[in-house]
């Protein structure tokens, strides 16, 4: 199956055709591609050599081949194939986030779509704010490793919101959210704060984020009038100038085995009477304070 005996492709159940590349699916779930490869878009992970013949896509770790696929659709200029278990996979041109896997960049080698799971009621998203929308009280949620460009609002919904392992620090690093580089294609969402991850709506300790690595265009967590728990997150790369990596108002959240360094201004400022317990962090390699009150 696949390629036969005279070089030709057979057992073919799908085919595709995008701007300058086509594509083509077999029935033992291998994928084929052929024609322009500007941007990665035949997923040889090698070059971007063009090719007139199929070429097999490798597999997402850019060694072996992609496999168990049951459906197939070429971009104008990127790839995308579907698993037998629902897993999405993208290469190509990566240009205003058509990959969907968090970065502006062109990849060579298919990658997976991270997935966002409710463990509690057994549902899955793309996106971790939908699954909190979707969420109700005390459910788990769940997220693969992947880059998730967007903010996040917990709402005043009593969840855990975590990575897959939030006792690996391999995980931990590799589980982003990151409104710092979001592709265009994912508008910033400016409502109640520009902070990556937003606990404004009165939240308690029944609302808890765990195991993420934290990165923001403004702040990375902004906790108002709440006092969520947050443990074992890695806090980066904040480009505010105003307030910290973390901005408490009237807010005394739980920040428990955390990582807040590289910020533009403060690891947490305190503003409004907010008394963080603040347990087992190193807060270190901020530009200006590690901790900061303003209770004027």
């Amino acid at each position: 199956h696949g390629v036969n005996n005279s070089g030709n492709l057979s057992n073919i159940i799908a085919i595709s055709a995008g701007e300058g590349h086509s594509m083509a699916l077999d029935g033992n779930g291998n994928v084929y591609c052929w024609g322009d490869n500007h941007y990665g878009q035949l997923g040889i992970n090698t070059s971007t050599t063009s090719s007139t013949t199929p070429v097999k896509v490798v597999g997402p770790e850019g060694t072996g081949y992609l496999s168990n696929i049951v459906d197939i659709s070429a971009g104008y200029w990127h790839s995308i194939a579907v698993a037998s278990d629902g897993t999405i996979y993208t290469w190509g041109k990566g240009e205003e986030g058509s990959l969907c896997y968090g970065k502006n960049a062109d990849t060579y080698i298919p990658v997976r779509v991270p997935i966002v799971r409710d463990i509690t009621q057994g549902s899955s998203f793309y996106r971790n704010q939908r699954a909190i929308d979707d969420a109700s009280d005390n459910d788990k949620i769940e997220a693969e490793q992947g880059t998730y460009s967007e903010t996040i609002d917990f709402k005043n919904t009593p969840l855990e919101l975590r990575s897959t392992n939030t006792n690996d620090l391999y995980v931990i690093e590799e589980t982003i959210i990151d409104n710092l580089n979001r592709p265009l294609a994912y508008p910033l969402e400016l409502s109640n704060g520009t902070a990556t991850v937003k606990f404004v709506n009165s939240e308690d300790s029944d609302s808890q984020l765990c195991g993420f690595t934290i990165m923001g265009k403004y702040e990375c967590i902004h906790c108002l009038d709440s006092t969520p728990i947050i443990r074992k997150c890695i806090i980066k790369d904040s480009t505010s100038d105003s307030y910290g990596a973390i901005w408490c108002e009237h807010a005394s959240p739980t920040i428990r085995n955390c990582v807040i360094y590289s910020n533009d201004t403060i690891g947490i400022f305190n503003q409004n009477f907010s008394y963080p317990i603040i347990t087992n962090c190193t807060i270190t390699d901020n530009i200006l304070e590690a901790v900061y009150n303003d209770h004027s």
